[in-house]
């Protein structure tokens, strides 16, 4: 895939993208469970955003989704 084709994926179809390589590392395999945990709140957070159990959810799960991220791009970094 060119950037310009994945920069217009959403986290949905780039999570799908990162689980369809046939030979994954182990950078590879984190990057696809990040995207797709993150993805789970990203959706309720836009089509449920008014109910409380979604921003309880949120809440919840931003600081681990924000380390998940940092360990990712860490082991991006390295390839």
């Amino acid at each position: 895939m060119t950037v310009g084709q994945i920069e217009k994926l959403t986290i949905g179809q780039l999570a799908s993208t990162f689980g369809q390589i046939l030979a994954k590392t182990h950078a590879d395999s984190l990057v696809e469970q990040t995207l797709a945990a993150i993805n789970k709140d990203r959706v309720s957070a836009v089509h449920h955003k008014h109910k409380k159990r979604t921003e309880r959810r949120l809440r919840r799960n931003v600081e681990r989704h924000i380390w998940a991220i940092v360990e990712a791009l860490r082991l991006l970094e390295f390839r």
